[in-house]
């Protein structure tokens, strides 16, 4: 198994992470499917990546996708 080394880290501010909105058009599913589908566990609940804001790394949404 690797252990990523510092220079192999993205620093999270580079990362665009996507919002619901973002997730939902990927997805082709409303906002309340998206909502259910995290409260049931289906989905995987967002990362914090501010004070206020939350999304997924968008690998997590190709991977889902495809």
């Amino acid at each position: 198994m690797l252990i990523p080394t510092r220079t192999d880290l993205t620093p999270v501010s580079l990362i665009r992470y996507h919002g619901k909105r973002d997730v939902c058009h990927h997805l082709r599913i409303s906002r309340s499917t998206l909502d259910r589908w995290i409260r049931n566990g289906d989905f995987p609940a967002p990362l914090k990546v501010g004070k206020k804001v939350v999304g997924w790394p968008p690998e997590l949404i190709m991977c889902i996708k495809h």
